[in-house]
């Protein structure tokens, strides 16, 4: 028997065929990883391998290919966050403030603090597992918190604060815009 390779790749929308035993031995696979990041591992290895049957039939793999590159997304950044998610059942989400290469930047509401607006920092998913990395996130905010007086730094609220998979720190919400709009603008 033979089934349709987009079946394999969470919907990947590929021409081609593959025998129904390395089908069960793709899902045996999947069903065993055990994290999320395993699991990211073995489904990129499959749409590998799925490429691979199609190149050598000279199938169109262009929409494979775009498969592998957002699951490597995926494995670099980590489980993403998205508006509406709450962290420690404290921390609404609202809306991306920024983004750079260590953390993302998200407005948000403190739901025990009636709603208060605050910036919450939280760490890319592919720096989770360092110890390095995270001490690294968390020493910023720590330093940022003994400066807290100062008029021109952000006022650090929570230091260090974990939910799950994610590591983040939780700030005061200036508005204003950030600091490249501020360059950008002469203001600054």
């Amino acid at each position: 028997m033979n089934l349709n390779i987009g079946t394999l790749a969470d919907g990947a929308q590929a021409i081609g065929s593959i025998s129904s035993n390395e089908f069960h031995l793709h899902v045996a696979s999947l069903s065993k990883a055990r994290t999320r990041k395993q699991t990211t591992d073995v489904r990129l290895r499959v749409l590998h391998k799925e490429r691979a049957v199609l190149e050598a039939r000279g199938a169109d793999t262009r929409a494979l290919s775009e498969k592998i590159n957002q699951r490597k997304r995926e494995l670099r950044d980590g489980p993403n966050l998205k508006p509406g998610d709450v962290l420690s059942d404290r921390y609404g989400l609202l809306s991306i403030l920024g983004k750079g290469g260590f953390a993302t930047v998200w407005e948000a509401e403190d739901y025990r603090h009636y709603y208060q607006r605050v910036a919450v920092k939280v760490l890319h998913g592919q720096y989770v597992e360092s110890a390095e990395r995270r001490e690294r996130f968390f020493r910023g905010s720590r330093y940022m918190r003994k400066l807290q007086r100062h008029p021109h730094i952000v006022q650090v609220l929570e230091p260090q604060l974990k939910d799950g998979g994610y590591y983040y720190f939780v700030m005061e919400l200036l508005g204003g815009g950030d600091l490249w709009q501020f360059i950008k603008t002469g203001k600054l």
